[in-house]
């Protein structure tokens, strides 16, 4: 009787409830419950069929249709949904009520160890959670990654529900198989509210990561103020150092919190503190260009001169990086201007390197050393020369480098300014008497590398100030040679200029 009833039901209603189409074949062949179950709990259709079967059958439910409520899929990515795992990711509070009322297993857990309960907390679905507590859930289950139910609902910032299990005497201080701790998630999350009632239920603000970082590290990190003043007040320590040696004031500097920063330094951070490759907070706040960090550092004494493993000085980075600002307020605080790295690359040479003009135009004004040279024996003017800063030139010039100082592998700053094609950097030179190699092959070497490289203007500009041929190539015949070199390279324009200074010449 109920078959013929639920059948001609079916027909009569299917222009209004389409779904229905779908439920038959299935009710027929005795896997509607499966279906009820596993398609349309999740696609969140469950109300419309509720009503529908209500109507039917006088509140004649799924179970009344031999359906297993704890029936799980196993298809997907996610293996072993229970029909009260899915209303419960999903939202639908009414489901859940229903399955729980026919005895839904509570505890069971999908494929990775994930309970209704911890999927509900995830998701933050309040209401959910006190139906599955009240339901008995466990509230202290974690998944197969060492996760809580309180450990995701802190990540996801779900208030509410963060209380609900602390009521229900969730642990507050187990920790996943990272180390994290809930008060770790919610102080990297900057979830200020959950941290304090965390705090409030005795959390443990010492307990820290495998890789060394405590909640105040991450709070720091986040740049969360609010809550590293929470974690101060309750005695978190400002000296614990990752793994990397770095603490927390280190990673504040290096994000650039400068309210956070002055937190930490009122708590006794220590401003010199280095992580395991010698370099200091003022080191990280100098490469971000966090110029308020590095007047806070520098107020609170933080050591100037520091050199990390590299031997690069706070200064050394902000002059490569071009930081100005960094760089003045480093001066004023009495930075050294001679100190050099691991490759005796002063703060004036990797200024010129980097071609940062202002910078250099300043270490100038605080005497740094123009003739200092590196490893490789290339001078600030060399390398000035190499990249073509004409403004860094003549500003070195002016300060008394010498062009012939500290030749790099014979090359002068001469040699690498037609080298590298810089026809204004080479004029410049030229104006101001910087001379030819006086030994003749090099001298036919500067005209050799222009004509092989092609620079056109170049092999014009030492012809212009006459190269010192007269000198090696008494009857043109070098220069004859050079022809033949353009040709073969395809340096037309080089072909007449050198043609026509044969026919000027000679």
């Amino acid at each position: 009787m109920h078959q013929h009833n639920f059948l001609g039901m079916v027909k009569y209603q299917e222009k209004h409830f389409e779904a229905k189409k779908i439920l038959l074949p299935d009710y027929i062949n005795g896997s509607l419950g499966k279906k009820l179950q596993l398609k349309w709990l999740e696609i969140g259709n469950f109300e419309d069929l509720k009503k529908y079967l209500t109507y039917m059958f006088h509140a004649v439910l799924i179970v009344d249709i031999n359906c297993d409520v704890n029936e799980c899929d196993s298809y997907g990515s996610r293996k072993g949904r229970s029909a009260l795992y899915m209303a419960s990711e999903r939202g639908h509070s009414d489901v859940v009520k229903l399955l729980l009322k026919k005895n839904a297993e509570v505890s069971w857990c999908n494929e990775d160890r994930e309970s209704s309960l911890f999927v509900a907390c995830k998701r933050g679905h309040t209401d959910i959670v006190k139906q599955l507590l009240q339901g008995k859930a466990d509230v202290n289950q974690y998944n197969c990654y060492g996760d809580s139910p309180l450990a995701v609902a802190c990540k996801g910032g779900h208030t509410g529900i963060v209380k609900l299990l602390l009521k229900n005497n969730a642990d507050v201080i187990r920790c996943d198989y990272d180390g994290e701790s809930p008060l770790f998630v919610a102080c990297g999350g900057g979830h200020t509210e959950i941290v304090k009632l965390l705090l409030v239920n005795n959390a443990d603000v010492f307990k820290f990561s495998k890789t060394g970082q405590s909640p105040l590290y991450v709070a720091c990190e986040g740049g969360h103020t609010d809550i590293v003043e929470l974690l101060l007040q309750n005695r978190a320590d400002v000296s614990q150092l990752n793994k990397n040696g770095e603490s927390p004031l280190f990673v504040a500097s290096k994000v650039g919190i400068t309210d956070t920063v002055k937190l930490l330094l009122q708590y006794k951070d220590d401003v010199s503190q280095c992580d395991i490759t010698g370099r200091s907070p003022l080191h990280v706040a100098c490469r971000e260009d966090h110029i308020h960090i590095v007047q806070v550092l520098l107020q609170n004494n933080a050591f100037v001169s520091q050199l990390d493993d590299n031997g690069e000085s706070p200064l050394n980075i902000a002059c490569k990086a071009g930081y100005t600002g960094a760089a003045k307020l480093l001066l004023q605080n009495n930075a050294d201007v001679f100190q050099f790295n691991i490759f005796k690359e002063s703060p004036l040479f990797v200024a010129c390197t980097e071609g940062h003009t202002d910078i250099v135009e300043l270490l100038l004004q605080n005497y740094a050393d123009v003739s200092q040279c590196n490893i490789y024996k290339d001078s600030p003017l060399y390398v000035a020369c190499q990249s073509g800063r004409t403004d860094i030139v003549k500003l070195l010039l002016q300060n008394g480098a010498d062009v012939s100082e500290c030749y790099s592998d014979g090359d002068s700053p001469l040699f690498v300014a037609c080298e590298e094609g810089h026809t204004e950097t080479l004029e410049f030179l030229l104006q101001n008497n910087s001379k030819f190699p006086s030994h003749e092959i090099d001298g036919e070497f500067l005209l050799y590398v222009a004509c092989i490289e092609g620079h056109d203007n170049t092999v014009e500009m030492l012809l212009k100030y006459n190269a010192n041929v007269s000198q090696w190539d008494i009857d043109g015949d070098y220069l004859a040679l050079l022809v033949c070199v353009a040709l073969n390279k395809g340096h037309d324009k080089i072909v007449d200029v050198l043609l026509s200074y044969i026919a000027d010449y000679f």
